[in-house]
């Protein structure tokens, strides 16, 4: 199974979100994967999989990805893709990113109302 990718690419994310099953023949597979990529230097994050997800209870069953804690396990192609940012940040030599700045404090909400402010901020607190 060649892999194709350039040279300077240190993150691969692959997105399982959409697949309906994983048998074991699929788990040889992913773990080889993994594997030629690590080989290479590459990170293979998973999105639409956590370990309490069918497809990494699965994987963890047919005795693949063993470790009850992935750090490369990520249930949104968000969350992955800000992983791999971080990847590369990290290895660029580039700090820390800057601590989250708090909603109300965000450009997102200038110059809204509070009947404006309102919507958001019930949509994007926790």
């Amino acid at each position: 199974m060649p892999i194709l990718c350039r040279p300077d690419v240190r993150v691969f994310v692959l997105n399982v979100r959409r697949v309906s099953s994983i048998d074991e023949s699929g788990a040889v597979r992913l773990d080889q994967l993994a594997l030629r990529l690590q080989r290479r230097g590459v990170a293979l994050l998973l999105t639409g999989m956590t370990a309490e997800h069918d497809h990494g209870q699965r994987l963890h069953t047919v005795g693949y990805f063993a470790r009850k804690t992935r750090q490369d396990w990520f249930r949104d192609a968000a969350l992955a893709i800000e992983a791999g940012e971080h990847v590369r940040l990290t290895e660029a030599g580039v700090a820390e990113p800057r601590p989250a700045v708090a909603l109300e404090n965000s450009n997102l909400l200038r110059g809204l109302n509070e009947a404006r402010r309102a919507p958001p901020t019930r949509s994007c607190t926790p």
